[in-house]
């Protein structure tokens, strides 16, 4: 729900050759974030890793976020 500030991050100074990058813990809420990302000319790759979040395990998405070329 606080995702359109990060939107705007990107839009206004995320540069042509640069890429950003996100953690996210698989939420549903974020997959229109992550559609609207594309709707808007970026591409990402998901890159999965495990870690400890009060004492447990779990497993998050790293977004690397960049433009469409």
């Amino acid at each position: 729900r606080f995702f359109q500030p990060l939107m705007d991050l990107f839009l206004n100074y995320l540069e042509r050759d640069g890429y950003g990058i996100v953690a996210e813990p698989n939420r549903k809420i974020a997959i229109p974030f992550f559609e609207k990302l594309k709707n808007y000319g970026y591409r990402y790759t998901i890159h999965f890793e495990k870690v400890e979040q009060g004492g447990k395990t779990i497993i998050i998405s790293i977004y690397l976020i960049q433009q469409s070329k």
